[in-house]
Formats: C-alpha cells, structure tokens, sequence
C-alpha cells in the first residue's frame, strides 16, 4: 500500500508545474538563542511546548509529541509559532516533516513552511516527504550535516491546482488510514494469541 501512495504522488507530480517553495509558502527558521539550552531557569513550570528535531522525525507527518516545556524566560529566547504549518528539520535528522497542530516553540534546526492559500497542507507535507532523501544527499556536511533556507526557498514543488491536490491527498489518506488499520491488526495478534492460549491452558 505504501508503493500505491507512492504512485499516487508520481503520477501527480509528473504533469505538474514546477514552483519554487518560497512561491508557495512562508519560511521562518525557530529561535533559541540563549546558551547554555538546558538552563533550567528556562524549563521550569513551563507551559510552552517546545518541540526537537527528533520530535519531528517521530511524529511521521501528523502527531508530533513532545517532552519539554519552556516558561516564559524560555519564550523571551524562543518564538511561539502558531499551528496550520509545516515543519521541516534541517540539522541533526535532515528533512523530516510534521504538520503543526497546536502553539509551540522550536530551535533554529526546525522550519516552520505556512504554505499559501493556493496550497493544500497536507499535500506540501507529503511532497517534502518524498524530498527527504534528495535534501539528506545535498546537505554540506561539516561537524554535522545541515541544510538552510537558501536550500529549502528554491525547492521546486509539482503544484498541480488545488482542486486536484485536495482529490490527491485525500486518496493517499485513506490508503494511509487502511496502512494504519492494518498494523494495528498486526499489532494485536500476539495478545489474541496470549487470551486464546490461556482460554484453553
């Protein structure tokens, strides 16, 4: 099913026109500034999320989760970004996405992408999914590989008009949701077996 999702977005991309990113949407990098990061006066009784890179990569697009909060001297170094946004890591995990649901804050190694009117969300998200490798490959690597905004503007996006981009993204999500469905079946098998086993043990 993932190839399918995969071929969805193919076909789509294909016959596009190409744009560059920061046609479509607005970039701002996070903000972090004070050194060292871990102060604790910045932390406690914190009511801030305050999202990682690593945050983005396990959040695989939608749910991202998070541990640390910052308080409000932690929001006078930071920035609270506001949800309907991408955002992309470009230090550390390069190119890992997750759309923005809530208010949060996040260090200069995330982006926030608020794409235009003319763009689906969801849509931008999985196609700079399908770019992680492309902008892994092309990041400079020096103490640690890294890409910047004159990286991300330039990106060129298929964007088809967005009547089709809203009939794409919603074929792709249902075949996600049924990936999903799937795996929580797999996922349940071996506590079918522990109940069935004791039934007759």
């Amino acid at each position: 099913m993932e190839n399918n999702i995969q071929e969805k977005l193919n076909n789509s991309f294909n016959n596009a026109p190409k744009i560059k990113l920061s046609q479509l949407a607005s970039l701002k990098r996070g903000r972090f500034s004070h050194r060292p990061r871990n102060a604790p006066h910045l932390y406690e009784n914190g009511t801030y999320p305050f999202i990682q890179t690593g945050d983005v990569a396990n959040g695989k697009g939608r749910n991202i989760q998070y541990s640390q909060y910052l308080n409000e001297e932690g929001l006078k170094v930071s920035k609270l970004f506001q949800p309907a946004t991408i955002l992309i890591t470009i230090a550390a995990n390069i190119g890992s996405t997750a759309i923005l649901t809530y208010p949060a804050c996040f260090p200069d190694s995330i982006v926030s992408i608020k794409p235009s009117k003319t763009m689906n969300i969801d849509y931008l998200e999985y196609y700079l999914r399908t770019q992680q490798q492309y902008l892994n490959d092309i990041a400079p690597q020096k103490a640690q590989k890294n890409i910047n905004l004159k990286i991300l503007e330039p990106l060129l996006v298929a964007c088809p008009e967005k009547t089709e981009q809203d009939k794409i993204i919603n074929e792709v999500l249902k075949i996600e949701q049924q990936i999903n469905n799937f795996e929580q079946e797999i996922f349940a098998i071996p506590q079918q077996k522990e109940a069935i086993l004791k039934k007759y043990l």
